[in-house]
């Protein structure tokens, strides 16, 4: 609760089932939303939940996003009782006059049982005969998900339906940095359209060319829109593209603006190439430090047997590039045909003599399982928790079968597979991650943990100049419940690994 929200808290239980549900009214911006709040702990059988909404207003049709664009339905039927939408469904009264938008983040199953009411599919855990047996905990567990009403005069056009649902999804990201005098204003944009309708939905490097994609939907759905796309610099070239990213025609600009025309429900693509920009960026100040390898942790697929990371598994040299450039930070990798990996045994790595440097960041993997280790600076002492080099970064879970779980670390560099002594084995992924540390003033060493599962590739120093940026909100969604004491100490294995596989699950007969 605060001056922009107020909020309602009703917690219901129906069976094992817990429902923590959050009413949230606003000020400014989203004072024309309500939002539901879900926090639902499914523990239901044989049920299916579904967000029902009887309205006053009344349509034998509804409109469902589709993502391009939008279509009607009517009400159910014996054949079609459930159809799919992505971010909203909308029920204008039949007169036009007035009507409700349904907005939601994550669900994708919908129905409408009469003229006045659409319902929202939550949450699903069918009965099970016989085959497909596991299933009887489908959906069991912890969940988060909102969904919004958006009540509207006229039609969901006039409403920006569209716009609404598309904050929900993607609310705006917070970041915390010290004060600090900015090259670019107090505020900034990037790109940006002028017409509602005309949405970017892509932002995006191109594959082969220093050009920007750019790609655009028209949501309106009645009409052809046009719109200027404004860019932060000058537009110096501009071309249509398909989706491929194939030019296929030119485009027209003026300025930073690009000029585009797009007809209803239909996706356009451009490549435009900006000036370059008059803002300077310092050239990032950094020293490779020299390490006493002692391990082979790379191998050719001619010669596998002759590196060993862990039980005779090896990196593919293959896939390795000589070095890595990971959040703008440079790493020089060792040569592959000799030891690279220096296994953690409390060694200690030299500093750079003076204050040339307050930052540094290493590259590490464990060789089994995930590893602790204390790093020490000067008098600081770090502890880190290193990932296994293979496996899972992160997996759903489903009761009795998977602990859901997903590792913290920042990845570095990520290989589609790994050598086994006897050959390639296919997704079978190998991680590097990447750690960082600020050096205290007068800190002279780098003192390393001893454990022998954890082994470093690459460690550079940097003079950073621009103050640290840390997210103030988080950067994705996810529905981990959150743990109670130490996070490190969450249970991360597939329960299932190693169990003796007796039937084939799910399997009822030939034709199935």
């Amino acid at each position: 609760n605060g001056e922009l929200r107020k909020s309602l808290c009703i917690e219901k239980r129906h069976g094992q089932s817990v429902f923590k549900q959050y009413i949230r009214l606003y000020e400014g911006s989203r004072a024309d939303r309500i939002d539901f709040y879900n926090e639902i702990d499914w523990q239901s059988t044989n049920a299916l939940l579904k967000a029902e909404f009887p309205l006053s207003v009344s349509n034998p049709e509804a409109t469902y996003d589709l993502g391009i664009g939008s279509v009607k339905r009517g009400n159910n039927t014996q054949t079609a009782y459930e159809v799919y939408a992505q971010y909203w469904a909308d029920l204008t009264d039949a007169n036009g006059s007035y009507g409700v938008s349904v907005l939601n983040d994550s669900k994708y199953g919908w129905d409408k049982p009469n003229d006045h009411t659409i319902r929202l599919t939550l949450l699903h855990t069918p009965e099970t005969k016989g085959g497909y047996a596991y299933q009887d905990r489908q959906d069991f567990g912890y969940h988060t998900f909102t969904y919004s009403l958006l009540p509207h005069s006229g039609g969901f056009g006039k409403a920006q339906t569209g716009v609404c649902a598309d904050k929900l999804n993607q609310p705006i990201m917070a970041f915390a940095a010290n004060k600090h005098a900015g090259r670019l204003g107090k505020s900034f944009s990037f790109v940006n359209s002028d017409n509602t309708s005309v949405v970017i939905k892509t932002l995006k490097k191109a594959q082969v060319s220093d050009e920007l994609v750019v790609r655009v939907y028209e949501t309106g759905g009645v009409k052809e829109q046009t719109a200027e796309i404004s860019f932060a610099d000058a537009i110096v070239s501009a071309s249509e593209a398909d989706g491929t990213e194939k030019t296929i025609g030119k485009a027209s600009f003026t300025g930073n603006k690009l000029q585009v025309s797009v007809k209803p429900n239909s996706v356009k693509t451009f490549k435009v190439k900006l000036k370059l920009s008059d803002v300077s960026v310092d050239k990032l100040q950094y020293a490779s430090l020299p390490l006493n390898y002692n391990k082979k942790c790379v191998s050719w697929n001619e010669f596998r047997r002759e590196a060993d990371f862990a039980s005779g598994y090896s990196y593919a040299a293959e896939l390795l590039p000589d070095s890595i450039v990971v959040s703008s930070i440079p790493f020089r990798l060792g040569e592959k045909e000799a030891v690279n990996g220096l296994t953690c045994k409390g060694d200690t790595i030299e500093l750079p003599a003076g204050d040339s440097y307050n930052r540094i960041y290493f590259l590490a993997a464990s060789r089994e399982g995930d590893s602790e280790g204390t790093f020490r600076l000067g008098k600081t002492e770090h502890a880190i928790t290193v990932p296994e080099y293979t496996g899972f970064i992160g997996q759903w879970g489903h009761l009795g079968h998977t602990e859901g779980f997903l590792k913290e670390a920042e990845i570095a560099y990520v290989g589609t597979h790994r050598h086994a002594p006897e050959g390639d084995e296919a997704y079978e992924y190998t991680y590097m991650f990447k750690f960082g540390m600020d050096i205290p003033k007068g800190a002279t060493q780098l003192v390393l943990p001893d454990n022998k599962d954890i082994v470093l590739f690459a460690v550079t120093v940097v003079k950073e100049e621009n103050p640290q940026v840390t997210p103030a909100s988080g950067l994705f969604r996810m529905a981990l419940k959150p743990q109670q004491g130490d996070k490190a100490n969450a249970p991360k294995a597939n329960l299932m690994k190693g169990a003796k596989v007796i039937a084939c699950s799910g399997f009822v007969n030939e034709e199935e």
